[in-house]
């Protein structure tokens, strides 16, 4: 449900904060709202693999549309098709890791095999399968859900 403008601001009026959570908040929406009532939505961004909660807005990163900047001591990759680095403000596959990575799914091991990259230096990286960007001031941004290249031009999901 939205509510018309009028009823908005007057909601608005008796808001400190706003947080978002559970999915990602599509950037247009994010702007509008702030628009709309001159407050910046908070944002956390997380998985279950991860114990739920990864990054959140801060002082120092709260800009409309980011996830915020990962918690002490979680790490971000952002990395392309072939799992190489990426720098900043450059789009690719999000991956996460910290120590409150899981260590696979139960039973399930070719499930933890498609979701837990293992780097050069032996680091284990949820692959979250989501496609994601990190500015210059280390503030995340999810983009969109991953789809490689190979099933863009085939037009399969």
């Amino acid at each position: 449900m939205t509510l018309p403008d009028k009823e908005l601001k007057k909601v608005s009026q008796n808001l400190r904060h706003v947080i978002i959570g559970g999915e990602r908040c599509e950037i247009n929406a994010a702007e509008v709202f702030y628009n709309k009532t001159g407050i910046v939505q908070m944002t956390g961004f997380g998985a279950s693999e991860v114990n739920t909660t990864f990054s959140i807005t801060h002082p120092n990163c709260n800009k409309v549309g980011t996830a915020g900047i990962p918690l002490p001591f979680n790490n971000v990759k952002i990395v392309d098709e072939d799992f190489k680095d990426l720098t900043y403000n450059v789009p690719g596959r999000l991956l996460i890791t910290g120590p409150c990575l899981m260590n696979g799914y139960y039973h399930r091991n070719d499930l933890t095999e498609k979701a837990i990259y293992m780097d050069e230096k032996g680091v284990s990286w949820y692959n979250t399968g989501d496609y994601a960007v990190m500015d210059a001031d280390g503030c995340l941004t999810v983009l969109d859900r991953y789809v490689p290249p190979v099933m863009l031009k085939t037009g399969e999901r």
